[in-house]
C-alpha cells in the first residue's frame, strides 16, 4: 500500500488511480473498516467536488443505511494532488459515517469528529463541505462565461442567492415570469429584493453548496454567492438595463 507521503510524491495529478487511493487510505486511516466494493469514479460536476450516494431502508425513525452505492470525484478541478487527496478523504469520511456508523447524517457531529481526526493524522486540511469553490476550479472554467437567465434573491438578512436557467429556454422563461407574477404578494413578504434577468456569468461553476436557502415553490431555492459575485452581477444589470426582465422589491 502506498503511504500518504508517497501519493504526494508519486501521483501525477491527471493519472490518480482513485480505487487504489481509496484502498490505501482505507488501510491507513480507517483500519480497513470501509466497504471495498464501492464503485469509484471521476465525474464532471461543476458544483460538487465529490459525492457519495447511499441506499436507505425503512422510514421515519427506523430509517437506516442499507449500503453505499457509489463514490465520485469531480474532474473539473485544477487537479492539484493535495486537493484531490483532500476530496477523497472527505468522501471517505462520508462512507465511514454511512457504512460503519450506519448514520444518514451529512456534515453533522460524527462527520466533523472524524474529519478533525483524519486531518490531524494526515496533515491535510480536509474541507468541511463538498463545495467546489473551497478547492479551486480549473482556470479555464473560471474564465468561461455563458449567458444565463438569472434569478437573484436578497433575503431580509441581506443574504444573496441565485438560481440559474438556460437563457435559450423561452418556455421556461415564460413559466418563471408567470410564477413570480402569480406569487408576488408572497415573495415581497419574504425577500428584500428579487431580480430576474439575463447575464453572462461563470456563477454556474462557482456556486456554494451551503444550502441555507429555503425553497419557495417550484422555482425558488438557490445557492449562496460571494459578495464579489453579487457586485459583478448587479453591475452588469446597471450597465445593461435591457437585460433586466423583472424586479420585485420587498416590503
Amino acid at each position: 500500500m502506498l503511504s500518504f507521503k508517497q501519493y504526494l510524491e508519486e501521483a501525477s495529478g491527471l493519472d490518480l488511480d482513485l480505487k487504489k487511493m481509496y484502498m490505501s487510505f482505507n488501510s491507513i486511516y480507517f483500519d480497513n473498516e470501509l466497504p471495498k466494493d464501492i464503485p469509484i469514479s471521476w465525474y464532471k460536476s461543476k458544483r460538487l467536488a465529490g459525492e457519495i450516494a447511499i441506499a436507505v431502508k425503512g422510514r421515519g425513525p427506523s430509517r437506516e443505511v442499507a449500503y453505499v452505492a457509489h463514490l465520485k470525484i469531480s474532474n473539473v478541478l485544477e487537479r492539484d494532488k493535495k486537493s484531490v487527496v483532500a476530496i477523497m478523504l472527505h468522501e471517505m469520511i462520508h462512507v465511514y459515517v454511512a457504512a460503519v456508523l450506519k448514520s444518514t447524517e451529512s456534515h453533522g457531529p460524527e462527520f466533523e469528529k472524524k474529519r478533525k481526526e483524519i486531518s490531524r493524522k494526515s496533515g491535510i486540511d480536509i474541507p468541511k463541505t463538498d463545495a467546489m469553490d473551497s478547492l479551486g476550479l480549473s482556470s479555464a472554467l473560471k474564465e468561461k462565461k455563458k449567458n444565463h437567465l438569472v434569478v437573484l434573491y436578497v433575503d431580509k438578512q441581506s443574504g444573496a442567492y441565485v438560481k440559474l436557467y438556460a437563457e435559450s429556454s423561452k418556455n421556461q422563461k415564460k413559466e418563471i415570469i408567470d410564477y413570480f407574477d402569480y406569487n408576488q404578494k408572497y415573495i415581497v413578504k419574504k425577500y428584500k429584493l428579487v431580480m430576474i434577468g439575463v447575464a453572462p456569468t461563470a456563477l454556474h461553476h462557482m456556486m456554494s453548496v451551503k444550502r441555507k436557502f429555503d425553497r419557495f415553490g417550484g422555482v425558488g431555492g438557490g445557492f449562496a454567492i460571494q459578495p464579489e459575485d453579487f457586485k459583478e452581477l448587479t453591475a452588469h444589470w446597471k450597465s445593461n438595463k435591457s437585460d433586466v426582465i423583472k424586479v420585485i422589491a420587498g416590503k
